[in-house]
């Protein structure tokens, strides 16, 4: 198997697999209501549909920038205030995030693994660590929001 093909499976993995870690997020999201998932806590901290929006926002900021362009998000993407809060909002969200990680993994497996070690334009690192990053990033707030969800 190529590296780039075991990266892109851990990309799903946590998203919709047996992660090592536990839960995937798309077992997190899809085991929250609606009022759960906008509920933000008392300590004025991020609701879960918070956190699964910014998760998407950077899925999608780590797509582009391993397909080349330099890019970051605006500050109302990166964590963005949820207006909407009906149960099609919360699916959309899901729908959304799922479509982005996809694209992703997609992007991946069709990349040869010298990819990996090229410098992502505008920062320091490689793709590869871009990569691990943006499922190392995905699943700690994946981790907040269990702990949400215990509270909900």
């Amino acid at each position: 198997m190529k590296e780039v093909e075991r990266i892109a499976r851990e990309l799903r993995l946590a998203f919709d697999g047996d992660t090592w870690t536990g839960r995937s997020i798309g077992s997190i999201v899809r085991g929250f209501s609606t009022g759960a998932a906008a509920r933000r806590p008392a300590n004025g901290g991020n609701s879960a549909w918070q956190l699964l929006r910014h998760i998407g926002c950077w899925i999608e900021v780590a797509r582009i920038r391993f397909e080349g362009t330099a890019h970051s998000p605006r500050a109302e993407d990166d964590m963005p205030v949820v207006t909407e809060t009906s149960d099609e909002a919360w699916s959309a969200a899901w729908a959304e995030v799922e479509k982005r990680y996809r694209a992703l993994a997609t992007a991946i497996e069709r990349a040869p693994d010298s990819r990996l070690e090229e410098i992502v334009p505008g920062k320091p690192y490689t793709h590869y660590h871009l990569l691990h990053g943006v499922i190392q990033h995905s699943l700690y707030h994946a981790g907040q929001m269990a702990l949400l969800a215990r509270g909900a």
